[in-house]
């Protein structure tokens, strides 16, 4: 019976390990997809125009596969969260992992952070109403070429909060574009981060939170793509 018993022991152990084993695995296949995006922005930081412009399509559609490819993990990693007994650790650490990837990555498909730092530079380097005052005012500023958008003809959209919180930013970053994009997508990280655990808190349900931290259009449009909706997201959660 002792044996009999410890048998069955070991084998739940085991069976345990697998499922955990398993999942971990998904995590690490969609970490490699996540890294992909590097390789999309690589070739577009290297291709000269002419040629980048006959490949925008074939580079739209490559990030739309990656997604796609994303999409399938998390839909069979969630099948293992509903059924399994998988800690709620591992969900939590492979999503920082997934928002960690993307934070030195550009974005790929939005100009919209780059508004949001030449909207902010109108505050901290010219010290002017950013909603009376479009970027387009300042054709001169250091970073007009990289910042320029088809948004830059308008004044600012956004609330002063938003607005003040982005001039602290820029200040900081001063004529430094790569600090200016990083200390952005760090911050919107970072906030995508917090709304995993306050969805913790308030749901104390790792379902919850997983179809929240591994979702690979929120990680997409927040930890790369960087749009201010992650800050809306945060004070409805909070």
């Amino acid at each position: 019976r002792i044996l009999y018993l410890a048998a069955n022991i070991i084998n739940m152990i085991t069976t345990v390990n697998r499922k955990i084993t398993k999942f971990i695995t998904y995590g690490v296949i969609s970490g490699f997809f996540y890294s992909l995006f590097w390789i999309i922005i690589l070739v577009k930081k290297n291709l000269p125009d002419e040629i980048l412009a006959d490949n925008t399509t074939y580079l739209y559609f490559a990030a739309v596969f990656i997604l796609l490819v994303l999409l399938g993990l998390y839909i069979e990693s969630y099948a293992l969260i509903s059924k399994e007994n998988i800690p709620i650790k591992y969900i939590i650490i492979f999503a920082i992992l997934f928002n960690a990837l993307l934070v030195f990555i550009p974005p790929i498909t939005s100009t919209d952070l780059y508004s949001y730092i030449s909207q902010s530079r109108i505050v901290s380097e010219y010290h002017e109403n950013p909603y009376l005052v479009p970027y387009d005012s300042f054709s001169n500023d250091k970073l007009y070429s990289s910042l320029k958008t088809v948004w830059s003809r308008n004044t600012a959209i956004y609330g002063p909060l938003f607005i003040s919180i982005g001039a602290a930013l820029t200040y900081l970053s001063g004529d430094n574009l790569y600090l200016n994009i990083f200390s952005f997508k760090l911050v919107f990280a970072a906030i995508n981060i917090l709304i995993i655990f306050i969805i913790q808190k308030i749901t104390n349900d790792k379902k919850a939170v997983f179809l929240y931290a591994w979702n690979p259009f929120i990680i997409f449009e927040f930890a790369l793509n960087s749009h201010n909706d992650v800050t809306l997201i945060l004070f409805v959660a909070l």
